[in-house]
């Protein structure tokens, strides 16, 4: 079975030691980032399952961040987020169109990463489950051969 990644982006490491806690604990291996332009770069070479990311951040803060996972080459549209902030005024609406985010203030909020993790768990080992399984009769494949020099 797949191992499912969940990248955390936090500068406050007892932030990062309690959320990367309670994803091993929900099945998902964290992969850590210190600032939103840390993700950016970490980013292109791991794609993650879930994203959870903090707002305020040196370099480049969450809001940065979820500009440019927006964008190509990111794309993080299929991608579940969940901003975890201490900032209760912080307000996502229409902040982040084309993002699947959630928004969720630390005081009283880890407790909602759980549900997150696992909600979002079931629905990707589901996903895989049926990449597995292979085509279905409705999927349409295309058959590459490779080309023969020797026909006219």
């Amino acid at each position: 079975m797949r191992r499912l990644i969940a990248a955390i982006v936090d500068d406050d490491e007892t932030s990062v030691e309690i959320v990367a806690g309670i994803c091993s604990k929900h099945g998902f291996d964290p992969v850590v980032y210190k600032s939103g332009l840390e993700a950016i770069f970490g980013l292109e070479f791991v794609r993650p399952d879930i994203l959870i990311a903090d707002m305020h951040m040196p370099n480049m803060d969450g809001d940065g961040l979820l500009w440019q996972l927006a964008e190509p080459p990111f794309d993080f549209s299929d991608i579940p987020i969940m901003i975890l902030t201490g900032d209760e005024n912080y307000n996502a609406s229409g902040r982040h169109t084309g993002l699947n985010v959630r928004v969720v203030f630390k005081r009283g909020g880890l407790r909602e990463l759980g549900s997150f993790l696992d909600t979002h768990k079931t629905a990707l080992l589901d996903r895989s489950t049926e990449r597995a399984a292979g085509p279905s009769s409705s999927d349409q494949s295309v058959v590459v051969r490779p080309l023969d020099r020797g026909r006219a």
